[in-house]
């Protein structure tokens, strides 16, 4: 996510070799011997009792933790930035998503040796992986990759051949020697052939998925609004997809019975401002798990097969059992869900809410969760540093502190443990489940001392920073991005005047901040936002250092990628876009938004004002602005498009019309093709 200097960072992707073709690397990874000091950040679990393999955002390694001694026993560079880890073959071969090297890497396990042993390229930036059940056909599986700002769900399928990987968890690992590993490695890296068979563009930038009993379709969860799509893997067909009232899917996993899926998110309310007092009942922001039922979503089940149902109905709009505020939203939602191209997306009519933390005990930030063997739903309490688990759908939610930013967890087939990693304390967590209580915390190796960047990075994502624990600044900014939402706080001086969320990605070089740009600097915005819209003035947080810490860890934030970087064009059409780029600047929309940040730091009067009459506003920046909308202040325009129809700005030529309005079809759509590049 965060570059480490405050230079305008690189926005090309970077180009790994073979670029969809798989790559036999059968090069062993490099373990240390005695591991380092370093920042490691683990994201992902994967549990072979009684080794535990642990992903490392940050560090680009995997930890292997021997559980019986409690101790990390190796350490394994493996990629650039991993972000998720599942079993391929459970205790013998992992699969694990990489972000910056845009690839999915098959490991081999043995003891705490790993292996990397192939490699594919995939839609650019993935954000998880989901394995999907066994087929019929003997030695395959099926991997599906999520994409964020490609928004592409890419099918891999993975042929094993040899029979030596076969070895259950819980089976005794056996002491092998460095030859036998380097033989083993040759061996089986022969017996592992990988293939991209299908790219599936999605509706949303994507992040979370599972996997439908069938073994043929996958759910995809939007990274930010909240959407949900469901994909026909065979066909590589979108073959449904909807809104969800909320935003900032962080967790979705099957019930026990395999008949409703399970969403840790949020909801913000548009229309509730800042005020200390609806911030402390929950009102602001909400933190639930929501259960839709797969009938909702035209999915017929028995529990072990999945389907579309035949009749492909639209689920129906009976009153749901969804908060007050999930309406308004919804409304809001609905805008950006077309501008990101979700046609006719259907809105989900009933669904279930189990509300997490309460007053003076909040619960910011839900993550990832996970069902035991006999119901139990676990869930990382990430903004808070807990682990909660609610026994049956109607029981108090216990909870249990386990580490900083705890981010994911699984369960042992026994369902006796559970493990989770704690991304900010650089630890995994052993909590046993009878008793609800941590058995051990395994730290992943020596600790380096912080910096700001880093430092910053932590308290951003820390939901303890507003008024009982109820959001962070990673819940409006997901993960630095917006949550496509408005907020009303007082960051402009008033109530009463909501104004859409903006995009910090890129935030270093867009001078002065604020929709009126009346911050001059990153550490006057961030201080404001911590005293007034988290409620935490002459708290623990209300310190300049803090304030200049985020700010560091913001100015580190790259842009969002460009259009052909994150793999939107693969074709481009050089013409179209240089015809888009000549009109931009003709057309005067370089005096506002001037390369390279496209931005100015000045306000300007575009015809719209707030509902104080405020007319001039600083001009957010145009890189990425396809992942932005809506647009304006207030959501006015749904599209770019709407932007040049409805609100055409600029200085008015003799005719008395603003230049925008004067464009022709054709130099319209080359202006559109051009700024959806950026």
């Amino acid at each position: 996510m965060a570059g480490r200097d405050g230079a305008q960072p690189n926005r090309d992707r970077p180009k790994p070799a073979d670029r969809g073709a798989a790559t036999d690397l059968q090069s062993r990874s490099e373990a240390t011997t005695q591991i380092a000091a370093k920042v490691r950040e683990p994201v992902a679990l994967a549990a072979a009792e009684p080794l535990l393999y642990v992903a490392n955002r940050s560090s680009g390694s995997l930890s292997v933790i021997d559980l019986r001694a409690g101790v990390a026993v190796a350490e394994h560079a493996v990629g650039r930035r991993p972000v998720d880890l599942q079993w391929l073959v459970p205790g013998r071969l992992l699969v694990m998503a990489d972000e910056l090297d845009h690839s999915v890497i098959v490991l081999q396990t043995s003891d705490d040796s790993v292996d990397r042993i192939a490699r594919i390229s995939v839609a650019p930036y993935p954000q998880s992986v989901c394995v999907l059940p066994a087929t019929n056909r003997r030695g395959r599986r099926r991997v599906t990759a999520a994409g964020l700002w490609s928004r592409t769900l890419t099918v891999v399928d993975i042929d094993i051949d040899s029979a030596d990987h076969t070895r259950a968890p819980g089976t005794p690992t056996r002491v092998s020697t460095e030859a036998t590993r380097r033989a083993e490695g040759a061996r089986n890296a022969r017996s592992v052939s990988i293939r991209a068979t299908r790219h599936v563009r999605l509706p949303f930038p994507a992040r979370e998925q599972c996997a439908l009993a069938d073994g043929r379709h996958v759910l995809v969860a939007g990274a930010f609004a909240a959407a949900l799509a469901m994909v026909d893997v065979e066909t590589g067909r979108v073959k449904g997809h909807w809104i969800v009232p909320g935003h900032n899917i962080r967790g979705m996993v099957l019930s026990a019975d395999r008949r409703s899926v399970l969403l840790a998110q949020q909801m913000l309310n548009p229309t509730i401002e800042t005020e200390k007092s609806r911030i402390f009942w929950g009102g602001v922001i909400g933190n639930v798990v929501r259960t839709v039922a797969l009938s909702e979503l035209g999915i017929a089940t028995d529990g072990t097969n999945a389907k579309t149902s035949s009749s492909d109905r639209q689920p129906d709009a009976r009153a749901s059992r969804g908060t007050a505020h999930d309406r308004p939203a919804d409304d809001v939602q609905a805008r950006a869900t077309v501008a990101h191209g979700m046609s006719n997306p259907r809105r989900i009519g009933r669904w279930t809410l189990y509300p997490l933390g309460e007053p003076k005990n909040a619960a910011g930030d839900p993550g990832h969760m996970a069902i035991t063997p006999e119901g139990r739903m676990l869930i990382c309490l990430t903004g808070v540093g807990e682990l909660g688990r609610q026994d049956t759908e109607f029981d108090p939610l216990k909870r249990l502190p386990v580490g900083d930013g705890p981010v994911d967890v699984v369960v042992t087939q026994a369902g006796d443990r559970a493990y989770v990693a704690n991304r900010f304390s650089d630890s995994v967590s052993v909590i046993d489940l009878k008793e609800f209580r941590v058995e051990n915390r395994i730290e992943l190796g020596p600790k380096p001392v912080l910096t700001a960047v880093q430092r910053g990075e932590r308290l951003f994502y820390n939901a303890r920073l507003s008024l009982d624990g109820w959001y962070s600044c990673h819940s409006c900014h997901s993960d630095g991005h917006t949550n496509g939402f408005p907020n009303d706080n007082a960051s402009d001086a008033t109530f009463g005047t909501p104004k859409k969320i903006p995009s910090l990605l890129g935030t270093a070089h867009t001078a002065p901040w604020g929709w009126f740009g009346n911050r001059p600097t990153l550490e006057d915005q961030v201080r404001q936002s911590i005293r007034s819209t988290m409620a935490g003035r002459d708290g623990p947080f209300d310190r300049p250092e803090v304030a200049a810490d985020i700010a560091a860890y913001l100015r580190s934030l790259p842009p969002i990628p460009s259009a052909a970087a994150a793999g939107l064009l693969a074709q481009p059409d050089t013409e179209l876009l240089a015809r888009g780029r000549r009109i931009f600047h003709e057309i005067g929309c370089a005096d506002c938004h001037a390369p390279p940040s496209y931005t100015t730091d000045a306000v300007y009067d575009v015809g719209l004002k707030d509902e104080f009459g405020v007319r001039e506003f600083n001009p957010p920046s145009l890189l990425g602005v396809r992942e932005k909308a809506p647009y304006f202040h207030d959501q006015s325009a749904a599209t770019l498009e709407e932007v040049l129809r409805r609100h055409p700005a600029g200085p008015a030529t003799p005719d008395g019309r603003p230049p925008a309005a004067r464009l022709s079809d054709a130099d319209r759509r080359a202006l559109v093709a051009f700024l959806k590049s950026l």
